[in-house]
């Protein structure tokens, strides 16, 4: 029985290989294909599938006129809730395309390691609040970037860590 199940557990694992390669294969044709994934590879953080995800999402940069827009679009904006005189900040909201603010806060952390001045951004906002609280902010940035390299049509050039 249990060499069995232990067959049927590695026909799956081969068919899931065989599906990953095939997932591979295709974003890598996407990424050949698409100019504007190819700028935003050149961010830290992204990598083809996370590159090819982003500008599949945002489709055409024209449809944002300011970076602004674009967190809207992607969910990474602040909740605000005022009252009174008083206007507080919450979480993000949620509201958006999920996949973009996914991608955007996924790759907070290597874009981090990557990019001195990310890590600052994003040093100066973990001391004040929680790690993954802390990786809005920075993914903001990172979103803003990509808005401008899209915009400008031209590639990242990151400020890189001195060794």
């Amino acid at each position: 029985m249990d060499k069995a199940l232990l067959e049927g557990l590695l026909k799956l694992y081969e068919q899931l290989q065989a599906l990953i390669k095939t997932s591979d294969k295709l974003v890598e044709e996407l990424f050949e294909k698409m100019e504007d994934a190819q700028r935003i590879y050149t961010v830290p953080g992204f990598g083809k599938f996370f590159s090819v995800l982003v500008a599949t999402e945002i489709d055409s940069i024209r449809r944002f006129e300011s970076a602004a827009k674009l967190h809207s679009y992607a969910g990474v904006i602040p909740s605000i809730h005022s009252s009174g005189l008083r206007t507080y900040q919450g979480k993000m909201t949620r509201e958006g395309n999920r996949w973009l603010s996914w991608a955007a806060v996924e790759a907070v952390w290597p874009a981090i390691r990557h990019d001195r001045g990310l890590e600052l951004f994003y040093l100066k906002y973990a001391s004040r609040k929680k790690a993954n609280a802390a990786k809005v902010a920075p993914a903001r940035r990172l979103l803003t970037i990509i808005h401008t390299i899209l915009k400008e049509g031209r590639n990242y050039v990151p400020f890189h860590k001195s060794a």
